[in-house]
């Protein structure tokens, strides 16, 4: 991959990272295996210093997309009990 595929490639995952959020019908996991088929050994230090700002851009929306997925989980596991408190309320 020549330097400035690879920078087509970068400005092209810049993008995509900017605009993530939890309605992507790609998984991160899809854009981890992209970042990661970067052939680091042949990257001059400024495309190296943008790739990790990827992975910590990447790291992030995983870490705000496992916030919201573990507020999901407790606000579903929240709601059975208020019905099954109202189904008790209403048989007495």
């Amino acid at each position: 991959m020549s330097y400035q595929d690879i920078d087509r490639e970068i400005a092209h995952l810049e993008v995509v990272f900017n605009a993530l959020s939890a309605r992507d019908r790609f998984p991160l996991s899809y854009w981890h295996r992209r970042l990661h088929a970067l052939n680091r050994s042949s990257m001059v230090p400024a495309q190296r210093q943008r790739v990790a700002h990827l992975e910590a851009r990447l790291r992030s929306v995983g870490a705000q997309l496992d916030q919201l997925a573990g507020a999901a989980r407790r606000g579903s596991r929240a709601s059975p009990r208020r019905k099954d408190r109202s189904a008790v309320r209403s048989a007495r």
